[in-house]
């Protein structure tokens, strides 16, 4: 595993861009996924209240399950 993320100094752009790679790819396969398809925050349905009808609101962090933190 490479120690650190190499940083871009304004040169030779293709080869740092495969050690950044590499390094985010040795982080694990969800930090791939969130650098190629972006991060959504995980959202939850609000109970129904009369005629009132459900809102989506942002699920705070300590309520995460295992797959809203993927």
């Amino acid at each position: 595993m490479i120690p650190h993320p190499y940083i871009f100094k304004g040169k030779n752009y293709i080869y740092w861009k495969s050690l950044i790679r590499a390094y985010l790819r040795t982080l694990g396969d969800d930090v791939w996924f969130v650098v190629t398809n972006g991060w959504n925050w995980p959202f939850a349905k609000t109970p129904t209240f009369g005629s009132i009808p459900k809102l989506s609101v942002k699920k705070p962090e300590v309520s995460w399950n295992a797959e809203d933190k993927k």
